[in-house]
Order: C-alpha cells, then structure tokens, then sequence
C-alpha cells in the first residue's frame, strides 16, 4: 500500500519470516481450459546519431508462443535493444568491474531459471551470475590492429564502447514433471570499426546456455538439484562454463540451503574451478545467522557470460540479523553485523573485518541508518594491474542518515559517510535528496552527492602509484508525467564529475608490499578530470496492449581528460558526447 509506505499480505508473511513461497495460502480454481497462446511483435525504428550525422534504420520481429502451461518459446529477429532504457553514469578506476542490471524486456522475462543460487541477488563484492545476459550485446571484442596501421591513427573510443548488434536471440523455458529447464541463445552481427580512412572488421560473438532444474519437497518446504552450462564461442577464442547447483529449505524454514560448484575452461585461462555454499539458520522469528563461504582457484573466469567480481580467493563471511517490531516508540528495529575474513592464493588476506549495520523505522515511519565497520591491514593484489601486491592501511569507516515517510507528498533523505583510503587520509561524501509527487501522475525526484578525498590511491604505471586530492559532484534528477494511462514522459539526467590533483608518490618495492613514497616520475602532471554523463528523454505512446510508439532523446558521454574546472567539464561533456542519437520505435502486437 504505497500511499500507507505499508506492506499488506495474505498470510501475514513479514520480511523477518524465514519462509514465502513455500508458506503462501493455496488456491484452488474451477473451469479453468488454458489454450494456446501466440503473438507476433514487428517493430520498425529509426535512429538518427547526432555525433556522425547518420541515420540508420532498423526492423525486426519478436516471437512468443505458449502451446501448454508447460512451455514457452521466445524468439527475436534483427533486435533493436538497448535504446529504451538509460544505464546509471558511474565512475570506476579500480580493477573490480561495474555491475549493470538488466533491462531489456526479451532478457528479463523468464530470466529466474537461469539464477543458480542467491548470490545472483547480491549487491556486495560476493555477487556471482553463471548467466549475466547484459553480455549479450555488450561492447564487441576490439579487431586485430593490422600491422601496416600508422601508429598515429587510433580506433575512436565510441567505436570500441558502442552495442554489438544481435542477428537473433531465442529462449526456450518449460517443465516436466519435477524438472524445469531453460535453453538460451544468442548470435551477434560481425562489428566494424572506422580508424582514420581504414574499416576493421571483427567477427560476432555467439552465446548460449542451457539449464536444468530438479525440484521437490521431499521431507523439506523446497528440495533443488541443477545444472547449468554456457558457451561463448568466438573465433579469437571459445568459452565453456559448467555448474552444479544444489538448494534445501527445510520444514518451517529454519534451515535454507544452497551451494554450488563450478568449471570452466577458456583458450586464455584453460581449466578453472571453484564453489560456494551458504547457509541461513533462523532459529525464530526475527533472528538469522547466515554463513557464506566461497572458493576460486586463479584460473576460473566465468565472466564472458556471467559475472565474477574475481578470482584466487577462499572467502568466509558470517552475519547475524535481528529484528524487533511494535516498540514503545519504535515501529520496526534491524540489527545485522558481520565478519569476513578472506585470503588469496598466495596466503596474503586480501579482506578481513567487521561490522554493524542499524536501521530503525520510528512510529512516523522515518527512517534512521547507521553503519560502523573496521578493516584492519590488508592487501591488494588487484589495483597494480598485475605489477604485485602491496599492502593497506586498516580502514575504519561509518555513515549515518535519515529519510522522511516516503508516503508522503514530500519526503527527503541525508547521509554522511567517511572512510579511511587505501595509503592514509580520509575519504567523505555527504549526500542528499528529495522525492516530490504533487499529484497522482507527476513526480520529481532529485539527488546530490559530494565526494571529497585527501589522498585518492590510483595506479598509475609499472609498479608507480600517486595519490590525489580529489572532489567530485554527482547530482541525479529524474521526471515522470502520465497524461493518462497510455501516455508517459520521462526524464532521467545524471552526471559525474572528478577533479584530482596530484599529491604523493610511491614505488611498490621490488621483492615486497611496501609503497615506498619517492618523488614525482620524470613526464607530465598526473592531474586530471573525469566526467560520466548519463541523460534521456523518453516518451511512451501506448497505442494497445503490449503495443508501443517510443520516442527516445539519449546522449551519453565518458571523459578522461586534464584538469579542469568543473562547469567547464560538464560543458565539454555536454557539447561533445559519446552518445547523442534521437531514436523513433514502433513495436505492435499481433496474436491471440
């Protein structure tokens, strides 16, 4: 009940319930005849690209057919994806790579069979997906720069960033019995990249996957054993992931078991393995322990597919949640604390800590959040980029916010965060916003960050490292309007902007982990400016059901560049994007 900020369900099945589905009131219907189902979606768009001056056009087809409850065929032809809905703008220095979510209708419908255990849903750096289809489509391999190239002539960073376009996709989900299976694939178009006055031509990747899933209840609220296993093939190169998966939610939900082992096999890294295996204990309402524990040897990458944040890692976490409702003056309290401890193949503890996370819900339905934690010395052995492993000073962080019932017309949010960075000095943002509905179909939301650091850790080249003096600003707004049912605006700007001078310098010693501070390298300053632009405009014509005119305004930018103020970088950003294309969409249903 959004107008409440209330949560209504029958059962009464609250969040600190260890069980949902399996506890869900059963019901029983009469006269029900499903019948076949099918429909047919030809889409028509047309893409003008600002940057170049082109316009391109584009047609297709998606198929759907449902012969039984049992089965359901997804196909596509010649997919126009990835122009209806704008990524966030994020900036991302560090080795560990940006999660993207998926958000293209094809991918997403029926996606759950590919998820093989919850990690899938995780937001932290234990996040692991056999099958992440924002692959699919994603940036192309770069060609084979041909030796006779001068070395003067670059192929442009759009070239390299943009979509590759897909020839088709299909997806195949269905149940016998107690087995539920899936069947994806994906075939891309050969790219070509334009430098200088040459055209370089790079094959297309083709993608697939294929999973199943045994499920009963025997003796348990929910038993699980299945399988997975994906292919990238590509002639630079092939491949092979293969997974077991395995899940039990005992009677009552006491106990929720899952785990998995995994291969893989690439012409890069040949043969990989590794595992998980989580286990959530509530011994009562309101109370969870939780235990994860993760294994992968140095040579497992399931990531031309899925998603693995890395490699050469055992991992164990252990976190113990405690909720308590209908207090004197409190309406809802959550206590979680954690401990982690993990190490890499070499024996250096690459994480290790612990903390507290508060979250108190007052009668007035405010929000107050907490956070404390501590990290003691540790390693990295990624930020070098594989020139070694040096070592961190321990990090002491903790935020605190508050937010306003979101119920209201008018609600609001703070949070002020600090940390302690990777060589010493201190790390702190502070950020606010606001969400503003004046009426029932008009809304207003915006948020701002400032983010402000005294010794920004960077690698730089070999086994150098600076450290810089940076600020950043991240405002985000977005707009929504529906004329009527049919008919939807929307607005989403949000842009990222950094300003780093440099500061110190340091050496990572030859034979160790120590930064050795050293002065400044011989060459240029390392200041810089980085700027992330993310802006659409997009209207939505709904003409019939499932039927759809789209009118899309996108323009994006990515920007490394020196030093500069910061109205002058949103300028440049602004004036000289990346991504700046106007797109016209008609996609009209026809079936049964």
């Amino acid at each position: 009940m959004a107008h409440l900020n209330e949560r209504w369900a029958w059962p009464a099945l609250p969040s600190s319930k260890p069980q949902f589905l399996s506890a869900l009131q059963p019901l029983d219907f009469e006269g029900v005849d499903p019948r076949q189902q099918w429909s047919l979606f030809p889409y028509a768009s047309a893409t003008y690209d600002r940057v170049e001056e082109d316009m391109k056009y584009r047609a297709g087809v998606d198929v759907f057919w449902r012969p039984s409850t049992n089965f359901q065929l997804t196909a596509t032809l010649n997919p126009d994806f990835g122009v209806v809905e704008a990524d966030d703008a994020v900036f991302n220095l560090t080795a560990d790579e940006t999660f993207f979510p998926e958000k293209r209708l094809f991918f997403l419908e029926g996606q759950d069979i590919f998820n093989t255990s919850p990690r899938s849903e995780a937001s932290s750096g234990l996040k692991m997906i056999v099958v992440n289809t924002r692959r699919i489509g994603s940036s192309p391999v770069p060609p084979e720069i041909p030796p006779d190239l001068p070395p003067d002539i670059l192929i442009p960073q759009r070239e390299l960033l943009r979509p590759a376009d897909l020839l088709g996709a299909t997806k195949v989900t269905g149940q016998f019995g107690r087995v539920r299976y899936g069947l994806l694939g994906a075939f891309e178009q050969d790219s070509k990249f334009v430098a200088g006055d040459r055209v370089l031509s790079q094959d297309g990747r083709s993608f697939g996957a294929l999973r199943m899933l045994y499920e009963d209840d025997y003796n348990a609220a929910y038993r699980g054993l299945g399988f997975i296993s994906t292919i990238v093939a590509h002639p630079d190169g092939d491949a092979l992931v293969h997974g077991i998966d395995f899940h039990r939610l005992s009677t009552g939900g006491t106990w929720d078991i899952n785990g998995q082992l995994l291969y893989s096999d690439s012409d890069d890294k040949g043969d990989g393995f590794g595992g998980l295996f989580d286990v959530d204990y509530t011994p009562r309402q309101g109370m969870k322990h939780t235990v994860q524990l993760s294994w992968y040897d140095d040579t497992i990458d399931i990531n031309e597919l899925g998603f693995q944040v890395r490699s050469n890692l055992t991992d164990g976490r252990y976190s113990l949640q405690w909720v308590k409702s209908d207090l004197e003056k409190i309406r809802d309290l959550n206590v979680q604390g954690f401990a982690r401890y993990a190490v890499n193949g070499e024996g250096y503890k690459v994480n290790g800590g612990a903390g507290v996370d508060l979250s108190i819900t007052l009668n007035n339905l405010h929000n107050i959040l907490l956070d404390l934690s501590h990290f003691p010395k540790r390693f990295d052995d990624r930020n070098s980029f594989g020139n070694g492993t040096f070592e961190k000073t321990a990090n002491t962080s903790g935020s605190v916010a508050y937010e306003t019932d979101t119920a209201k017309p008018f609600s609001g949010w703070g949070r002020i965060h600090s940390s302690n960075e990777s060589a010493g000095g201190r790390f702190t943002m502070i950020a606010g916003g606001f969400s503003w509905r004046p009426g029932h179909n008009l809304s207003l939301k915006f948020e701002l960050q400032h983010l402000r650091s005294s010794a920004w850790l960077l690698h730089q080249e070999d086994r150098n490292f600076t450290t810089f003096i940076s600020r950043g600003w991240t405002p985000k707004f977005s707009f929504d309007y529906f004329a009527s049912a049919r008919h939807h605006l929307r607005l989403v700007f949000q842009w990222v902007g950094i300003r780093a001078q440099e500061n110190e310098f340091y050496e990572l010693e030859e034979d160790g982990t120590n930064l050795i501070p050293v002065l400044k390298p011989p060459g240029p300053p390392d200041d810089f400016s980085l700027s992330e632009l993310s802006f659409q405009l997009r209207y939505r014509w709904q003409i019939a059901p499932l039927s759809d005119l789209f009118v899309v305004y996108t323009k994006g930018d990515s920007l490394f560049t020196e030093l500069l103020k910061f109205d002058d970088l949103f300028r440049r950003s602004w004036n000289s994007p990346l991504v700046d294309q106007l797109v016209v969409k008609l996609r009209y249903r026809f079936g049964s």
